[in-house]
């Protein structure tokens, strides 16, 4: 086939959709700006020769570059080999091609230990036995047995601090952590650990090369090891050390380049003296750098005030893997609206088909650009289906924009999977982490197990990423024991995945196995971050357990986290939820440096937990004039948290905000929040009214407040008439909604009505639900159709103490004193624990039948035998008793020896009743 000429090449150039033209070099400019992976700019840039020159001539390969890497600004100059590129290339094309190739390799996931050997120490106590050579050993033990650590020398000031120098195995290594062992001096009384009080770390550039092979000796050791000798380009936080003998992992804030090989680790503050001379030592057994060496074709000299990048590629290499990269779903989403145009554009000039390049572009600009997730599904399936090659991108990309828009299309994004193994497209790992996400969020537990496999199938490497992906799928489908295999599957484990390992337990139910967890993560050596303490926290506020709630608080001065946002943001919510003194939670929220919406959110919920209903609403005007914008949580937190009738006027105040402002308003949570409020005012006029303006929003949670308002006025015959309407708008309906119109049923003593109502709750799948039971109980007794209530209770399987009540209160209602009785019974027999309200009905039941004998054992046994506290409403039972059988004096001393005063209004008129016969 003969190659096209100049001519066949214009008219192709012409026939190209020109972006830069289209679009415009503004917004072609904050496109490019925000693309996240090197892969999106190579791909967009290549729809266009326009497009492509305007990114060589704005450097936008440099823009992205220091994103992702911050000290590549170190660069002063970039030479590259020109035997790669054409002698006719700019210097702009020169630099585009490096920080390209830089960006690439940035992203590179194979984590290693990068020291290839040691530069120097700053002292050494006893050379060469104790020499910083020791610490690439992992072990306490080298030959003929002796001990193998690096030791300073002794000091009497224990600020004096010690610094560590190692070469790394490529000039350009992108740190991730490192990794220290403090050593313990077992050969000495006590085991003393020789450790440090804080580490940081140094890394950067030799100002004169160093030798290729460099053996530390006595003589060169300290020369080498002078600061002078270098320049550092990063310094990193101080990082508190434990005094233990483990390797404890030092994770960076963010990985960092390290730009010229060579990392300090310098030591601060010493904190165990020797005793045979009464010097402060630091002693070393092992140091690893992790992160990842950066290919030979990048390369650094020291040059004047910075650094040369240099870029020789090695033209025997296949170079990076770019379809190993997914289009990234914010692309291009500046140009919203625009898609549909773009679109047709492309279709008018066939390019969708013939161009995959720009259909992945389009693809990426619907799932971004769409005013919703879920909008952007049919113009996206239908781009997909006209693309006529599709490979690995288009097929991730498509998944990405249906795992995006929610739980109806999560099956859908897998239903691609094996079309795309059909197509021969070999997944990757961003389609993996996609697919696992889609099956976390469901909780489709066959499906992910069925990933898993494939992915060690594929050979993929269980990345951060995947690994991270593959623990929340299980801990989100509730396997615990495979989100530990999956934790443990490599040596190397990372402070993610033991927060999600935490978060998975606390979300199961199982607080002391996250609390568990957390200790077996300091006892790894595994340092918790902020995002670790804030989910320990977190579940205790779900189980109210104030105590180790407090002992965690406790252990963040120690780390310097204890004015972290999140941090105290879930302080605050611990707070408000469990702690009885208002001051622990202002204290809280008050240590907050810059609080949130969800720092202030807590604050609300923890004032209306404690009734301060006025402070309350004085936290939201002050929320606001501090310009933190309130969200819709805010909202209906505040408005759930209003009981007075003054909180009432401030609830009014609040619907009257929502209307007035730019407030995403009346969304399912702030609609049903006020419906709610209002209801407990029984402003039901107000309630329907806010309804009414939720004609397409309205849930079952709209419902049953109203359904519960109705019942409270007495007006049961609408609350069925709300039942019908949520029948006719498909509203779906769950047990405890389907109780409340039960309980509407059973006060107009309707059986056919409640009847209807059984058989819905058959149909729907809800009559094994214990609310519906008890209703159903309930309803059928007031209908006096016990025998129906009967086979109710006896349809539950493992009857609670709820269930037991319902049926007693069924017989005693109904005058079945002696069957109450019998009940009773049975609920012990099975080991079912009686409660207060069993105790009043069984009281009530012997009252009722004369059983004064039966009733004042079952009064006895509360306490001794049971452990229920007799209450007020439990004398003034047990008195009455005693008063209507005429037994006075029992009556009488009675009341001198209770603790708690009875209702003696009822009780002494039964007493002066019988004083009169």
């Amino acid at each position: 086939m003969e190659e096209p000429g100049p001519e066949e090449e214009k008219e192709e150039e012409e026939a190209r959709f020109d972006f830069l033209e289209w679009i415009g070099p503004d917004t072609s400019a904050a496109v490019f700006t925000f693309l996240v992976h090197p892969a999106d700019l190579a791909r967009a840039s290549a729809v266009s020769r326009s497009w492509r020159r305007f990114v060589v001539r704005n450097g936008f390969s440099k823009i992205q570059c220091l994103r992702l890497c911050p000290e590549a600004s170190n660069f002063t100059r970039i030479i590259t080999k020109q035997a790669i590129a054409s002698a006719s290339e700019s210097d702009a094309e020169h630099q585009h091609r490096a920080y390209m190739h830089l960006s690439y390799a940035l992203l590179l996931d194979d984590p290693q230990d990068c020291i290839i050997r040691c530069i120097g120490a700053s002292t050494t106590d006893n050379f060469p036995e104790e020499t910083i050579q020791n610490t690439l050993v992992p072990t306490d033990w080298v030959a003929m047995m002796r001990p193998s650590y690096w030791s300073s020398a002794g000091h009497f000031d224990p600020a004096v601090p010690e610094c560590l120098f190692y070469r790394l195995r490529s000039d350009l290594c992108l740190v991730q952590q490192i990794n220290i062992q403090p050593f313990r001096a077992f050969f000495q009384y006590g085991d003393p650990i020789y450790s440090a009080k804080y580490v940081r770390f140094q890394m950067g550039y030799p100002k004169t090369p160093l030798p290729s092979q460099l053996l530390v000796s006595h003589d060169n050791e300290g020369q080498l090891a002078a600061d002078d000798n270098y320049i550092w380009t990063y310094t990193s936080p101080q990082f508190p050390m434990l005094q233990e003998s483990v390797l404890q992992s030092f994770k960076l804030p963010r990985a960092v380049l390290c730009i010229g090989g060579v990392v300090k680790i310098e030591f601060l503050g010493r904190v165990q003296k020797q005793e045979m001379d009464d010097l402060y030592y630091i002693c070393i057994s092992h140091v690893q750098i992790v992160g990842i060496p950066l290919p030979r074709e990048l390369g650094v000299d020291p040059y004047k005030n910075g650094v040369v990048l240099k870029y020789y590629p090695d033209t025997r290499r296949s170079g990076v893997c770019h379809g190993k990269c997914t289009i990234n779903e914010g692309i291009l989403v500046f140009v919203a609206g625009m898609s549909s145009k773009i679109h047709a554009q492309a279709c008018r000039r066939g390019l969708v088909a013939s161009n995959p390049v720009l259909a992945c572009s389009l693809l990426a600009f619907y799932a971004a650009a769409a005013s919703s997730p879920t909008a952007a599904i049919p113009p996206a399936c239908n781009l997909f289906d006209e693309m006529a090659h599709k490979d690995a991108v288009s097929y991730t990309a498509m998944i990405s924009a249906l795992v995006r828009a929610g739980a109806a299309h999560w099956r859908q994004a897998l239903a691609l999977y094996p079309c795309m193994l059909q197509a021969g497209a070999p997944p990757t790992q961003h389609t993996f982490a996609q697919l696992l996400s889609a099956c976390a969020s469901g909780r489709l537990h066959r499906q992910g197990t069925q990933l898993h496999a494939q992915l060690l199938r594929w050979g993929a490497g269980l990345n951060l990423v995947l690994k991270t992906a593959l623990l929340h799928m299980y801990c989100n489908c509730g396997n615990m024991g495979y989100a530990h295999t999956v934790l443990h599957s490599t040596p190397q484990t990372d402070v993610v995945l033991w927060t999600a390992l935490i978060t998975g337990y606390a979300r199961s139910g199982d607080l002391q196995s996250a609390l568990q967890m957390f200790r077996s993560m300091t006892r790894a050596a595994v340092l918790p971050n902020a995002f670790t303490y804030a989910a320990l926290i977190s579940a205790c506020s779900s189980f109210r357990a104030l105590q180790p709630g407090r002992q965690i608080h406790a252990r963040l001065f120690k780390f310097g986290l204890e004015h972290d946002t999140s941090v105290c943001n879930a302080l605050v919510d611990l707070y408000s939820k469990s702690s009885s003194r208002l001051l622990d939670l202002l204290h809280t929220f008050h240590a907050v440096d810059k609080p949130n919406v969800v720092s202030w959110t807590a604050l609300i919920a923890g004032l209306a937990c404690h009734g301060r209903d006025e402070e309350t609403f004085l936290a939201f005007s002050q929320m606001r004039l501090s310009g933190v914008l309130p969200n819709s949580f805010t909202v209906s937190t505040l408005l759930k948290g209003s009981s007075s009738s003054l909180a009432f006027l401030h609830a009014r105040k609040i619907h009257g905000y929502i209307l007035k402002t730019s407030f995403e308003s009346l969304d399912a949570a702030v609609g049903n929040s006020l419906v709610d409020v209002y209801v407990r005012f029984a402003r039901m006029d107000d309630a329907w009214a806010v309804a009414t303006t939720m004609a397409f929003i309205r849930d079952r949670f709209t419902y049953t407040s109203l359904a519960r308002g109705l019942n409270q006025m007495g007006l049961q015959q609408r609350t069925l008439e709300m039942f019908v309407r949520m029948f006719h708008e498909d509203v779906d309906i769950d047990g405890f909604s389907l109780a409340s119109f039960l309980s509407s049923a059973a006060s107009l003593a309707s059986i056919e009505t409640g009847k209807q109502l059984h058989s819905c709750s058959v149909k729907l799948g809800l009559s094994s639900d214990i609310s519906v039971s008890n209703s159903l109980i309930d309803m059928y007794s007031k209908c006096k159709c016990m025998g129906d209530a009967r086979n109710v209770f006896q349809s539950i399987g493992e009857p609670k103490v709820v269930s037991w009540n319902a049926l007693m209160s069924a017989l005693v209602s109904n005058e079945y004193y002696n069957e109450a009785l019998s009940a009773f019974e049975d609920m012990t027999l099975v080991g079912a624990k009686p409660d207060g309200i069993t105790f009043s009905l069984m009281l009530f039941a012997c009252n009722r039948s004369g059983l004064v004998d039966i009733g004042i054992k079952y009064f006895n046994s509360m306490g001794n035998l049971f452990g229920v506290l007799p209450q007020r409403s439990h004398y003034t039972l047990f008195l009455d008793m005693l008063g209507r059988s005429g037994r006075l004096t029992e009556a009488a001393s009675t009341i001198d020896v209770i603790p708690i005063q009875p209702d003696l209004v009822n009780v002494q008129g039964s007493i002066g009743i019988l004083k009169s016969l």
